[in-house]
Protein backbone atom coordinates (compact mmCIF):
# COMPACT_ATOMS: atom_id res chain seq x y z
CA UNK A 1 0.00 0.00 0.00
CA UNK A 2 1.46 3.55 -0.94
CA UNK A 3 0.40 6.91 -0.23
CA UNK A 4 1.87 10.33 -0.59
CA UNK A 5 1.17 13.57 1.04
CA UNK A 6 2.65 16.38 -0.74
CA UNK A 7 3.21 19.74 0.87
CA UNK A 8 1.14 22.88 -1.53
CA UNK A 9 3.46 24.34 -4.27
CA UNK A 10 5.15 27.83 -3.90
CA UNK A 11 2.83 30.28 -2.23
CA UNK A 12 -0.93 29.42 -1.57
CA UNK A 13 -4.02 30.72 0.08
CA UNK A 14 -5.80 28.60 3.01
CA UNK A 15 -8.61 28.11 4.47
CA UNK A 16 -9.47 26.75 8.43
CA UNK A 17 -12.90 25.32 9.11
CA UNK A 18 -14.63 23.86 12.08
CA UNK A 19 -13.97 20.37 12.34
CA UNK A 20 -17.58 20.04 13.72
CA UNK A 21 -19.65 21.63 11.00
CA UNK A 22 -17.33 22.56 8.23
CA UNK A 23 -17.94 26.21 8.69
CA UNK A 24 -14.93 28.81 7.65
CA UNK A 25 -13.65 30.73 9.99
CA UNK A 26 -10.35 31.63 8.84
CA UNK A 27 -8.82 32.77 5.24
CA UNK A 28 -4.78 32.75 4.83
CA UNK A 29 -1.95 32.98 2.80
CA UNK A 30 0.92 30.95 3.12
CA UNK A 31 4.14 28.93 1.99
CA UNK A 32 5.42 25.63 3.11
CA UNK A 33 3.72 24.11 6.59
CA UNK A 34 2.17 27.81 7.24
CA UNK A 35 -1.40 26.37 6.75
CA UNK A 36 -0.95 23.58 9.50
CA UNK A 37 1.17 25.44 12.16
CA UNK A 38 -1.02 26.39 15.32
CA UNK A 39 1.76 29.26 16.21
CA UNK A 40 1.30 33.05 15.53
CA UNK A 41 -2.77 32.75 16.07
CA UNK A 42 -5.05 34.89 17.69
CA UNK A 43 -6.57 33.89 20.93
CA UNK A 44 -10.29 33.74 19.19
CA UNK A 45 -8.41 31.14 16.22
CA UNK A 46 -7.31 29.40 19.01
CA UNK A 47 -10.16 29.03 21.13
CA UNK A 48 -12.10 27.92 18.08
CA UNK A 49 -10.21 25.10 17.34
CA UNK A 50 -9.49 23.77 21.38
CA UNK A 51 -13.94 23.68 20.77
CA UNK A 52 -14.77 22.44 17.66
CA UNK A 53 -10.96 20.68 16.13
CA UNK A 54 -9.65 21.97 12.82
CA UNK A 55 -9.97 21.22 8.87
CA UNK A 56 -7.02 22.91 6.84
CA UNK A 57 -8.23 23.20 3.23
CA UNK A 58 -6.09 24.81 0.43
CA UNK A 59 -7.78 26.36 -2.26
CA UNK A 60 -5.25 27.21 -4.70
CA UNK A 61 -1.43 26.84 -4.51
CA UNK A 62 1.72 27.37 -7.19
CA UNK A 63 0.59 31.27 -7.27
CA UNK A 64 3.05 34.20 -7.01
CA UNK A 65 3.05 35.75 -3.87
CA UNK A 66 1.26 39.07 -4.97
CA UNK A 67 -1.03 37.18 -6.21
CA UNK A 68 -1.59 35.19 -3.03
CA UNK A 69 -2.15 38.37 -1.35
CA UNK A 70 -4.82 39.54 -3.72
CA UNK A 71 -6.90 36.08 -3.42
CA UNK A 72 -6.31 36.26 0.15
CA UNK A 73 -8.26 39.85 0.08
CA UNK A 74 -10.79 38.13 -2.06
CA UNK A 75 -11.53 35.50 0.03
CA UNK A 76 -11.80 37.80 3.04
CA UNK A 77 -14.28 40.04 1.59
CA UNK A 78 -16.06 37.63 0.17
CA UNK A 79 -17.00 35.69 3.79
CA UNK A 80 -16.89 38.42 5.54
CA UNK A 81 -14.61 39.36 9.39
CA UNK A 82 -16.58 38.32 12.92
CA UNK A 83 -14.86 41.86 14.31
CA UNK A 84 -16.92 43.86 11.70
CA UNK A 85 -20.17 41.71 11.66
CA UNK A 86 -20.66 40.87 8.15
CA UNK A 87 -19.10 37.67 8.58
CA UNK A 88 -17.59 34.40 10.68
CA UNK A 89 -13.78 35.10 9.53
CA UNK A 90 -11.94 35.97 13.19
CA UNK A 91 -9.14 37.48 10.70
CA UNK A 92 -8.32 40.62 12.14
CA UNK A 93 -7.35 42.70 8.69
CA UNK A 94 -8.56 42.66 5.63
CA UNK A 95 -5.34 40.55 4.30
CA UNK A 96 -2.92 41.00 1.46
CA UNK A 97 -1.87 44.81 1.58
CA UNK A 98 -4.64 45.56 3.82
CA UNK A 99 -7.18 46.90 1.61
CA UNK A 100 -10.47 47.12 2.61
CA UNK A 101 -13.55 47.55 0.85
CA UNK A 102 -12.42 45.61 -1.84
CA UNK A 103 -15.08 43.66 -4.29
CA UNK A 104 -14.81 40.14 -4.97
CA UNK A 105 -14.03 39.28 -8.59
CA UNK A 106 -16.18 37.03 -10.29
CA UNK A 107 -13.35 34.43 -11.25
CA UNK A 108 -12.78 34.36 -7.65
CA UNK A 109 -16.40 33.98 -7.56
CA UNK A 110 -16.25 30.92 -9.91
CA UNK A 111 -13.14 29.21 -8.20
CA UNK A 112 -14.51 29.14 -4.50
CA UNK A 113 -18.52 28.20 -6.02
CA UNK A 114 -16.33 25.41 -7.81
CA UNK A 115 -14.32 24.37 -4.64
CA UNK A 116 -17.18 24.36 -2.23
CA UNK A 117 -19.61 22.09 -4.77
CA UNK A 118 -16.73 19.50 -5.11
CA UNK A 119 -16.38 20.56 -8.42
CA UNK A 120 -12.01 20.30 -9.78
CA UNK A 121 -11.14 24.05 -11.26
CA UNK A 122 -10.40 22.82 -14.64
CA UNK A 123 -7.39 24.15 -16.55
CA UNK A 124 -8.92 26.75 -18.73
CA UNK A 125 -10.31 28.17 -14.67
CA UNK A 126 -6.49 27.92 -13.69
CA UNK A 127 -5.39 29.88 -16.89
CA UNK A 128 -8.40 32.53 -16.24
CA UNK A 129 -7.12 32.84 -12.35
CA UNK A 130 -3.12 33.61 -13.38
CA UNK A 131 -4.43 35.59 -15.74
CA UNK A 132 -7.42 37.77 -14.13
CA UNK A 133 -4.49 40.62 -12.96
CA UNK A 134 -3.03 41.05 -16.12
CA UNK A 135 -3.04 44.82 -17.07
CA UNK A 136 -3.57 45.84 -13.27
CA UNK A 137 -0.88 48.02 -11.81
CA UNK A 138 0.41 48.26 -8.22
CA UNK A 139 1.54 51.68 -6.55
CA UNK A 140 4.82 51.88 -5.99
CA UNK A 141 4.79 50.86 -2.50
CA UNK A 142 3.46 48.11 -3.12
CA UNK A 143 5.85 47.37 -5.86
CA UNK A 144 9.34 48.52 -3.48
CA UNK A 145 7.26 45.36 -1.04
CA UNK A 146 6.89 42.77 -3.49
CA UNK A 147 10.75 44.18 -4.34
CA UNK A 148 12.11 43.40 -1.39
CA UNK A 149 10.18 40.29 -0.47
CA UNK A 150 11.58 38.20 -3.76
CA UNK A 151 15.70 39.85 -2.61
CA UNK A 152 14.96 38.55 0.73
CA UNK A 153 13.54 35.14 -0.20
CA UNK A 154 16.61 32.67 0.10
CA UNK A 155 17.73 31.08 -2.76
CA UNK A 156 17.56 26.95 -2.83
CA UNK A 157 20.46 25.65 -4.57
CA UNK A 158 20.03 22.29 -6.67
CA UNK A 159 22.17 19.32 -4.53
CA UNK A 160 21.57 16.48 -6.89
CA UNK A 161 19.73 14.69 -4.41
CA UNK A 162 17.03 12.44 -5.28
CA UNK A 163 14.36 12.16 -3.44
CA UNK A 164 14.49 8.83 -0.86
CA UNK A 165 11.23 7.10 -0.12
CA UNK A 166 9.93 5.79 3.39
CA UNK A 167 7.70 2.94 4.85
CA UNK A 168 5.71 3.20 7.63
CA UNK A 169 5.72 0.05 10.26
CA UNK A 170 2.14 -0.55 9.09
CA UNK A 171 3.62 -0.79 5.18
CA UNK A 172 2.37 2.46 4.16
CA UNK A 173 5.11 4.00 1.77
CA UNK A 174 5.94 7.72 1.29
CA UNK A 175 7.84 8.52 -1.41
CA UNK A 176 9.76 10.75 0.67
CA UNK A 177 10.48 11.86 3.84
CA UNK A 178 8.72 15.40 3.34
CA UNK A 179 5.81 13.47 2.29
CA UNK A 180 5.61 11.13 5.38
CA UNK A 181 6.41 14.75 8.01
CA UNK A 182 3.53 16.26 5.79
CA UNK A 183 1.02 13.31 6.15
CA UNK A 184 2.10 13.72 10.21
CA UNK A 185 1.15 16.96 10.33
CA UNK A 186 -2.35 16.97 8.92
CA UNK A 187 -3.23 13.32 10.62
CA UNK A 188 -0.89 12.87 13.78
CA UNK A 189 0.39 16.13 15.20
CA UNK A 190 1.04 19.73 13.94
CA UNK A 191 4.29 20.30 15.13
CA UNK A 192 5.81 16.86 13.60
CA UNK A 193 9.34 17.36 11.82
CA UNK A 194 10.83 14.92 9.02
CA UNK A 195 14.17 15.11 11.30
CA UNK A 196 12.45 12.70 13.74
CA UNK A 197 11.45 9.98 10.92
CA UNK A 198 14.82 10.74 9.80
CA UNK A 199 16.33 9.21 12.83
CA UNK A 200 14.06 6.55 13.11
CA UNK A 201 15.13 5.60 9.45
CA UNK A 202 18.73 5.50 11.01
CA UNK A 203 18.15 3.94 14.42
CA UNK A 204 18.07 6.40 16.43
CA UNK A 205 14.76 6.59 17.54
CA UNK A 206 12.67 3.54 18.36
CA UNK A 207 9.34 5.19 17.46
CA UNK A 208 8.02 8.52 16.02
CA UNK A 209 4.69 9.93 15.66
CA UNK A 210 3.47 6.09 17.39
CA UNK A 211 5.15 4.12 14.18
CA UNK A 212 8.62 2.62 13.47
CA UNK A 213 10.12 4.05 10.22
CA UNK A 214 12.38 2.96 7.41
CA UNK A 215 13.72 3.75 4.09
CA UNK A 216 12.59 1.66 1.57
CA UNK A 217 14.56 -0.46 -0.93
CA UNK A 218 14.92 0.70 -4.66
CA UNK A 219 13.51 -2.48 -5.79
CA UNK A 220 10.38 -1.81 -4.08
CA UNK A 221 9.63 0.25 -7.23
CA UNK A 222 8.03 3.82 -8.01
CA UNK A 223 5.57 5.07 -5.30
CA UNK A 224 2.18 6.39 -7.64
CA UNK A 225 1.60 10.09 -5.93
CA UNK A 226 -1.63 10.65 -4.15
CA UNK A 227 -1.85 14.35 -3.25
CA UNK A 228 -3.96 15.12 -0.73
CA UNK A 229 -4.67 18.58 0.24
CA UNK A 230 -7.45 19.00 2.93
CA UNK A 231 -7.06 17.08 6.33
CA UNK A 232 -8.25 17.22 9.68
CA UNK A 233 -5.99 18.21 12.27
CA UNK A 234 -5.49 16.22 15.71
CA UNK A 235 -5.10 18.32 18.64
CA UNK A 236 -1.48 17.64 20.23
Amino acid sequence: MAASILPPSGFYVYTHRKATTGEIFYVGKGHGRRAWLRTDRSAHWRNIVTKHGLTVEIVADGLQEWYAFELECDLIALHGRRDQGNGPLVNWTDGGEGASGRPVSEVTRAAIRAKATGKKITSAMRKILSTAHIGKTHTLETKAKISASNYARPRKTFTGRSKVAVVRSDGVQFESTQAAEYWCIANVNAKASKSNIVKCCRGKLNFAYGYTWRYAQKETGAVAPVIVFAGAVKDD
